[in-house]
């Protein structure tokens, strides 16, 4: 690898992390070819101004419902380290790819959008999978207990991800556990009954 190279990454979700990076790159070149004279062909063109133009665009799309909160949130950060990083790489040294890049195309902490309030608006699992999961829980239990035990906590906290529930109880004995706090708690959710769902304590 040469000294140009990407760093090396490493996690358990590394190729989705990259295209998170890609699609936010993506969307700050639309801005660029849409909104500069030159398209955004020339580093040394670049500046604030165009960087406040792309701000100002992601507000745009999130108010229309393009984007999301969230996406505007990420696609920030996203730009803000790759310049970051793209300087630190020296991509815009005499001879780079980025010679010419003025400093003050960047963002700063000043320029990253406001938290994205966590609340459950449009968190709720739609009413066919939940029917569908209910349906199907001891299937699940006959290929393993901890799965059961987490597909259940996903259904009780409405999270669509499982990465959502940092570390869910894995064993038979955790799952008694959370029956016994809260008994009756897996038929009081909001089913397509249309009854409340409850939650474990």
């Amino acid at each position: 690898m040469g000294p140009y190279d990407l760093p090396k990454r490493r996690g358990d979700n590394v190729p989705q992390r990259v295209q998170n990076d890609l699609n936010s790159l993506a969307l700050l070149s639309e801005s660029l070819r849409l909104l500069c004279a030159d398209h955004g062909a020339y580093p040394a063109m670049l500046g604030r101004e165009d960087i406040t133009a792309f701000l100002k665009r992601l507000a745009y799309l999130t108010q229309e419902g393009t984007i999301s909160a969230y996406k505007r949130l990420r696609t920030c950060r996203d730009v803000r380290l790759v310049l970051s990083r793209m300087r630190a790489l020296g991509l815009n040294w005499p001879g780079k790819p980025l010679h010419g890049l003025a400093d003050d195309f960047a963002l700063g902490p000043y320029d990253i959008p406001n938290e994205v309030e966590d609340t459950e608006t449009g968190r709720d699992l739609p009413v066919e999978v939940m029917r569908y999961l209910c349906e199907h829980l001891d299937e699940l239990e006959e290929i393993s207990v901890e799965l059961r035990a987490a597909v259940e906590l996903i259904i009780d906290t409405s999270r669509r991800q499982p990465h959502q529930l940092s570390r869910p109880p894995a064993s038979q004995a955790a799952l008694r556990a959370l029956r016994a706090r809260s008994p009756g708690w897996h038929e009081r959710r909001r089913s397509p009954c249309g009854r409340d769902r409850g939650r474990a304590e």
